[in-house]
């Protein structure tokens, strides 16, 4: 689940606890297929633009793509630009691999309340 709802508050992201907080139910994810080596706790964590590092970083064993549910309980199929990978992780976080990584990331970026 997107770590901004209701998620830690000791973590740098705005955290929402109404559905009357989210400004754009539309644009803003809930659910998110996580990667099955980014998972370690109950919620995906996201840090919000300019900053260049997955925290939690997407699934892409679907055909380069996972499924997100939206605020507005819709659902999206998202396919990524460069493949999800936690190998060359160096700490905690991973910094954007290239270009087509970080245009993935803001994408996640952009759907956060």
């Amino acid at each position: 689940m997107n770590g901004t709802m209701g998620g830690k508050t000791d973590e740098v992201q705005r955290v929402v606890y109404r559905a009357a907080e989210i400004p754009a139910p539309a644009k803003v994810f809930v659910f998110i297929d996580e990667h099955q080596d980014s998972i370690d706790d109950a919620h995906f964590l996201t840090w919000a633009a300019p900053d260049d590092r997955w925290v939690n970083m997407p699934a892409d064993r679907h055909q380069k793509g996972c499924t997100l549910s939206f605020a507005d309980s819709h659902v999206e199929r998202w396919g990524w630009r460069w493949k999800k990978d936690l190998r060359n992780k160096s700490s905690y976080w991973k910094k954007a691999e290239n270009e087509s990584d970080l245009i993935d990331l803001r994408r996640l970026q952009d759907a956060l309340p």
